[in-house]
């Protein structure tokens, strides 16, 4: 998992230092009621703007959400914010209607009808 910490420089933010220092992280299964992985007081470095890694120890099967809890923000005391998140590998599983269409483009191809070319 990467996380990047909200930077804003042009323009400056209103209230500065709202960058995420301590966070906790909890992955749930499908029912959300199975907490799979739990990370908590997990450090990011402020004020930078490049991915920090965080290592999960190894895959997470059967992840359905993900909590994050902001524990400590670099000095606001308004604001706090992460810009992006993004995690790696896993087997990403189409919603139903998107697997719908694709079957049914999927059999409208198999079953086009070819016309003759006439010489």
């Amino acid at each position: 998992m990467y996380v990047w910490n909200h930077r804003s420089t042009s323009p400056p933010a209103s209230d500065d230092g709202y960058e995420v220092t301590v966070a906790d992280f909890t992955f749930f299964d499908t029912s959300n009621n199975v907490v799979l992985l739990e990370l908590e007081d997990v450090v990011l470095a402020p004020n930078t703007a490049t991915a920090q890694a965080i290592d999960l120890g190894g895959p997470v099967a059967g992840v359905r959400t993900v909590s994050f809890d902001l524990d400590v923000v670099e000095s606001s005391a308004s604001f706090a914010g992460l810009a992006e998140v993004a995690f790696e590998g896993g087997n990403t599983i189409p919603e139903p209607a998107s697997l719908a269409m694709l079957s049914l483009g999927g059999f409208a191809i198999m079953h086009r009808r070819v016309t003759p070319t006439v010489f």
